[in-house]
């Protein structure tokens, strides 16, 4: 059941990108969703959780404010 909560999404999202191909979605689609979504992905990890909440580490001003801008595209809204 594990495998299929975490495989199906997967299969879904290349389900859709093969049926919207060319018509909707291009190569440049894809490569900008995947560098956000590493980027979102590094700024909530290491950002929000690992440096701002734990304070696992220190970092310079600049840097603190390049992961918290990184984390924000993924931050609730109202």
């Amino acid at each position: 059941m594990t495998a299929a909560i975490v495989i199906a999404p997967f299969i879904a999202l290349g389900t859709g990108i093969w049926r919207a191909w060319g018509s909707g979605i291009t190569l440049t689609d894809l490569l900008l969703a995947a560098v956000f979504y590493v980027v979102t992905g590094l700024g909530v990890t290491v950002g929000f959780h690992r440096l701002l909440t734990h304070r696992s580490f220190t970092a310079r001003p600049w840097l603190r404010v390049v992961l918290a801008v990184a984390g924000s595209p993924a931050r609730a809204r109202p």
